[in-house]
């Protein structure tokens, strides 16, 4: 099968490995990217096109995807390039009729996603949006007994997110909201999604708010820390990390700077078509023990609770049955082992099989995360309307 790249940054050099890891026939043909340099230096220093024996003079390179798109005898396309052009040029690329793995956020603006939604309806194809978290074994182990029954229907989830490398989005990330719309669609896009999985309901509206009290400050976003007069108090600083934090850290731009980024902790509340309704925070300044990513999903019958971060699902049952505990042992694998099934995932739809993360529910966390954002601001429940990603008169994608 011979696959083809749009946008060839970090982490499509990454997930390109995955594919190899496959051992399933797929064949990098051909890459598209404003900057061919940067491209093949970074396969040159990938390990997996040395440990497969990957030749990078055979693949062909573009610096215009539609060139490659209609030169190509392409059977996949992976869209990598920066958040604000992803649905831009997924609507452009399903247009030559092959299956799209699409990186998410899908979209960062609701014009965004209009242009998304018009050019998939427009040019159907089978697609996959990058939500490694919904096919994580212990995420999808979750699923099987909410879907069996164990604990009844789910009346109420408790998710959240303590992130333990948080302070990274403001030491080296640029986080303008035209680029990629901030920490509601990086990092919710991908917990509100697997909570839509779990449930297995249709949201119908959200309210949220947003803080920004820790990494705030007066210095302008460009300076490093190495150009900082206060580098040795700095509690981001180097020498602080070092002595007091135990961490190891060469610094990086001012942590505590002016930058409008949005927010370092976030609550959404969100209402399911049924009634029920779930929570969900994250929070960017938790470290080491106390980070945690998963859920709390509470039934009648039982509750289970699970963490990707201990790799470790429990289930109390609330009548007379006997409550367990699951260990799964997935190793530290990048997005708790959700990357290598999504590779083996696409690899299925090239073949004509169905896509566990289908476009529609990229459109849906997409939309829940503009409508968060537009929450904070408004102070008030914003509606997920279903035609905004569901398609014509909520009629579903063509899937």
């Amino acid at each position: 099968m011979n696959l083809g790249i749009i946008g060839y940054g970090n982490r499509a050099n990454y997930f390109v490995g995955r594919f190899f890891d496959a051992k399933r026939g797929v064949k990098l043909t051909a890459v598209a990217d404003l900057d061919l340099d940067r491209a093949r230096k970074r396969m040159e220093n990938n390990r997996f096109f040395k440990q497969y024996d990957i030749n990078i003079d055979d693949i062909h390179f573009y610096t215009d995807f539609h060139e490659m798109m209609q030169k190509e005898d392409l059977d996949g396309v992976l869209i990598c390039t920066k958040c604000h052009q992803h649905s831009q040029n997924a609507a452009e690329a399903m247009a030559y009729g092959i299956p799209v793995f699409l990186e998410k956020p899908v979209s960062v603006t609701r014009e965004q996603l209009k242009i998304l939604q018009d050019g998939y309806f427009a040019h159907p194809v089978p697609t996959m949006v990058s939500f490694p978290l919904r096919y994580a074994p212990i995420c999808r182990f979750v699923k099987k007994l909410i879907d069996d029954g164990t604990i009844g229907k789910v009346q109420q989830v408790q998710a959240l997110n303590n992130v333990p490398y948080g302070p990274s989005y403001f030491r080296g990330f640029d986080m303008g909201f035209d680029l990629n719309g901030g920490l509601w669609p990086q990092k919710a896009t991908h917990d509100l999604d697997y909570v839509n999985y779990l449930i297995g309901e249709e949201p119908v509206e959200i309210c949220a708010m947003e803080a920004k009290t820790v990494f705030i400050g007066d210095h302008d976003p460009s300076l490093r820390c190495e150009n900082c007069p206060e580098r040795d108090t700095c509690p981001e600083g180097p020498l602080q990390q070092a002595m007091d934090w135990a961490e190891d850290d060469d610094g990086g731009f001012c942590a505590f700077s002016n930058n409008k980024n949005g927010h370092d902790s976030a609550s959404a509340l969100v209402r399911y078509a049924s009634g029920i309704h779930a929570v969900y925070s994250q929070n960017f300044y938790s470290r080491k023990g106390a980070q945690k990513r998963g859920a709390v999903i509470i039934g009648y019958r039982g509750t289970i609770q699970f963490d990707f971060y201990s790799d470790q699902v429990q289930v109390w049952m609330h009548d007379g049955r006997p409550s367990a505990t699951y260990q799964f042992h997935n190793n530290g694998k990048p997005h708790f082992g959700g990357d290598q099934a999504m590779a083996h995932n696409f690899i299925d739809i090239m073949e004509g099989k169905p896509s566990l993360a289908p476009l529609e529910t990229g459109m849906l966390s997409a939309l829940m995360c503009i409508s968060a954002m537009e929450s904070c601001s408004s102070h008030t429940f914003v509606p997920i309307r279903r035609d905004d990603w569901k398609g014509p008169e909520g009629k579903g994608c063509p899937e």
